[in-house]
């Protein structure tokens, strides 16, 4: 009790220090989004499958003078938080060198993000973008992390022929350019669960493990898409052993480790007046990596994870935008069980945009999740004398908060059976709190 206190004294502070600063205006209508020939629209976030919230919904907003001098000459800065606190509610904490999964002991989680952009119409280029971000990122407990403090994007942007081909070439997160991992595509409501690892597991680099990256998109007609990339592979060790390898984000190449590349093609279709969204999409992740095969212990290549997942608007809200209403979908993804501990992952998911006419930018959501555990692996445990757990399944709902602008506070209530794979753990009730901020 004490620490779901400490967690919610936490998030009132956070919604306290959101505040606007004293002398800073409270009221921003968004009417500046262009000056000089230069839009915030060109400097927000580009081209990724999931998206920030727009420069008018940030704490500092476009009205002040120093985004409007930056916004003079095609730049903007912007500074993004995400805390996040997970605990279980049925049984009390385990020793800190038992814990198997989050919230199992309680939980804490600190992300700071800031980024610079630059239209480059400085430099004669149109629409482009050079992106440049920091990244400090703590957790208690590092397996849930890694804990790192490093170079999150250097990339630059460019799209070609009105649109039609887009390119990133840079360092990176690939979890926000391909699979579609953010429930509603915004990093701001989002959703909580316990989310696929695999495309992770085959190399998908996330942030901030940042790596380099070559990303190329065809953007079709008929809303249909093409897109893939070369980016170099995370550690097949996991998110800490990245960090080992390259503390700071900027290295190029590392010894022992591949290149994975990335294909995916869908359809994408926005919400308009007279349609409602609908986004399929379906790829492979492909690692030239050596990973260990639980089978014969050798270390191999051809290490991958396909994937499917597809997003309908069911409905859409009469008089509200025409992205709000209510969203079901589904996911489907699987990778080789002799090279990986989560060998395919299942997912059903409601969600609603806009619940209520009063609270436009809400979002709530609904999740059930079964993750299967490779029997290669857990044949390997059972040998050790070990226990474990064939497979995980979740339920989580949740609700967030657009608690004012540039500010989000979520709140999520997930039933695990099978937590973790060893050991073999007892159901859990892991509530969680979060706040995003953007800046």
């Amino acid at each position: 009790m004490k620490n779901w206190i400490s967690a919610a004294a936490m998030l009132l502070a956070l919604m306290v220090c959101a505040a606007p600063c004293p002398g800073q205006k409270s009221n921003d209508t968004g009417a500046t989004t262009e000056l000089n020939g230069h839009s915030y629209a060109d400097l927000n976030q580009r081209g990724s499958s999931t998206h920030m919230p727009e420069f008018s919904d940030t704490l500092a907003g476009t009205e002040v003078g120093w985004r409007r001098a930056m916004l003079r000459h095609g730049m903007a800065l912007r500074f993004n938080t995400a805390d996040a606190y997970s605990q279980n509610a049925l049984d009390p904490q385990v020793p800190p060198s038992q814990q198997a999964y989050v919230g199992q002991r309680a939980f804490g989680k600190v992300m700071v993000n800031p980024i610079f952009t630059w239209d480059l119409k400085a430099l004669h280029l149109r629409n482009a973008q050079l992106n440049i971000g920091a990244g400090l990122m703590w957790t208690s407990w590092n397996k849930a992390g890694p804990r790192a403090a490093n170079l999150n994007t250097l990339y630059l942007y460019k799209s070609f022929a009105e649109g039609r081909y887009e390119i990133k070439a840079g360092y990176l997160g690939n979890n926000q350019e391909f699979v579609g991992f953010t429930v509603g595509g915004s990093l701001g409501p989002g959703a909580q669960g316990v989310y696929a690892l695999l495309p992770n597991e085959a190399g998908l680099n996330y942030l901030p493990l940042s790596a380099p990256t070559f990303n190329l998109k065809w953007n079709a007609p008929r809303h249909f898409y093409l897109k893939g990339a070369l980016q170099r592979s995370t550690d097949p060790a996991g998110g800490a052993a990245t960090v080992a390898h390259d503390s700071f984000g900027v290295r190029f190449a590392i010894n022992g480790l591949g290149w994975v590349s990335i294909y995916e093609g869908g359809i994408n279709q926005a919400a308009s007046s007279t349609t409602r969204s609908m986004w399929v999409r379906t790829g492979l992740i492909h690692n030239t990596s050596k990973f260990k095969n639980f089978i014969t212990g050798a270390k191999e290549s051809g290490n991958f994870c396909a994937y499917v997942l597809a997003d309908r608007q069911i409905a859409q809200f009469a008089g509200h935008k025409a992205s709000n209403g209510f969203y079901a979908g589904g996911s489907a993804e699987v990778t080789p069980a002799r090279f990986n501990a989560y060998s395919q992952y299942y997912e059903l998911r409601t969600y609603v945009q806009g619940p209520f006419r009063s609270r436009p930018q809400d979002q709530t959501s609904l999740l059930a999740t079964r993750s299967i555990h490779s029997q290669d692996n857990l044949r390997n445990l059972i040998a050790q004398g070990k226990t474990v757990t064939p497979y995980t399944t979740t339920m989580t709902a949740s609700y967030t908060v657009h608690a004012k602008r540039g500010t989000f506070f979520s709140f999520g209530l997930s039933y695990m059976k099978g937590a973790a794979i060893t050991p073999h753990v007892p159901s859990a009730l892991v509530g969680t709190v979060s706040a995003s901020t953007f800046f």
